[in-house]
């Protein structure tokens, strides 16, 4: 005990001599074990309950960077590319992450849970939107470029007081404009079951919404969630097999960042795990 207060004592000189570093380290530290926690909770829901509002739900799949049996982890947006790049199992890779929004502007301010989510996100789940549309293959491209929001059916009611010429109005997130292009069926509340996301933006607006640095090309950050649909006739073996195999290039080539993360395992969203 007495080791265990000396070593108390040093950290806490150390951490007044230089409070700024120990800030962000500690910043840091909370991010990376809040983001593990969330796409911990998400594929385990997916695990366990089936979302609702999908099309075919039987054909959607979840996919997780680690083995069969382990715990299940997110994937490098480099890592999603590479498995998503001419792979044959699956007509689409979705990719995704969660974050809190604060809303302002017209209505009054909320904070509610929101999703950045790459352009092919609502066709992969197979969701149409009641009105207008959803994200655009162009609204891929170019990181900034996309400031542009589908938003829930319950905020089109609540927050916009069910207006029928909802779409094109505007809204600010984070403070930053954005037009409404689109808004989700009622029945479909988003792709985690027990979080009920309220907007969905494109996911090259994710400097705007989540403080992780570059994400999309950093080979570290492992916070991206990924969702397929097979393709006719595909099993979740021959999905599981293939893109384990696409991964193996990121993780030949970034070995020290993939330790632990070096498998795929591929889950449906209706609740059967590949053993």
């Amino acid at each position: 005990m007495t080791s265990f207060w000396q070593d108390v004592r040093y950290s806490a000189r150390m951490i007044g001599k230089a409070p700024g570093y120990a800030a962000i380290a500690i910043l840091t530290l909370a991010l990376g074990i809040g983001a593990n926690t969330t796409i911990f909770s998400w594929i385990n829901s997916a695990l366990l309950n089936p979302v609702p509002g999908l099309t075919s739900p039987n054909e959607v799949v979840a996919m997780s960077g680690s083995k069969a049996g382990e715990n299940p982890l997110g994937f490098t947006y480099p890592d999603i590319e590479a498995m998503r790049d001419g792979q044959h199992s699956l007509t689409g890779i979705a990719a995704c992450n969660f974050a809190q929004l604060n809303l302002t502007g017209k209505g009054k301010p909320e904070r509610v849970w929101g999703m950045v989510a790459s352009a092919n996100y609502f066709d992969v789940l197979g969701v149409k939107p009641i009105l207008g549309r959803t994200f655009l293959p162009a609204e891929d491209e170019k990181p900034g470029g996309a400031p542009v929001a589908v938003i829930s059916y319950r905020l089109w009611q609540t927050h916009f007081g069910g207006i029928p010429d909802v779409i094109g109005q505007s809204i600010e997130i984070d403070k930053h404009p954005y037009t409404i292009v689109g808004v989700t069926p009622a029945v479909f509340q988003g792709s985690q079951t027990g979080v009920r996301t309220e907007i969905w933006i494109p996911i090259m607006m994710e400097a705007q919404v989540l403080p992780l640095g570059d994400i999309l090309h950093d080979h570290h950050y492992f916070v991206w969630l990924a969702f397929g649909r097979l393709k006719p006739g595909v099993t979740l073996q021959r999905a599981q097999a293939e893109l384990t195999l696409r991964l193996k290039s990121e993780v030949k080539n970034y070995p020290e960042e993939h330790k632990g993360h070096d498998g795929v395992t591929v889950i449906r969203c209706g609740g059967i795990h590949l053993a």
